[in-house]
């Protein structure tokens, strides 16, 4: 059976200090675990991901707004009083 979760308000602090969190991903252990499979684009590599949408000619401006995004899906859900868990 299904649970219902109550709705809840939430806020945004915009007095709260920047995020200074680093999101570095260590994959040595991965490499070491499954050498034989390793990401073969450049852009599945954390730190040369930039890079590796420029090369492959990515230029979107607006592609943080996209409909497939998935902070839209759930505000288009919500939207529509979905989904009801």
């Amino acid at each position: 059976m299904a649970k219902v979760v109550p709705r809840v308000s939430i806020s945004v602090n915009k007095n709260a200090p920047p995020d200074n969190r680093s999101y570095r991903v260590d994959f040595s252990l991965y490499e070491r675990l499954a050498p034989k499979h390793q990401p073969l684009s450049i852009c599945l590599r954390p730190l040369r991901a930039q890079g590796g949408l420029e090369g492959m000619g990515f230029n979107d401006p607006d592609f943080r707004s996209s409909k497939y995004m998935r902070l839209e899906v759930l505000k288009r859900l919500r939207e529509r009083g979905l989904p009801r868990w």
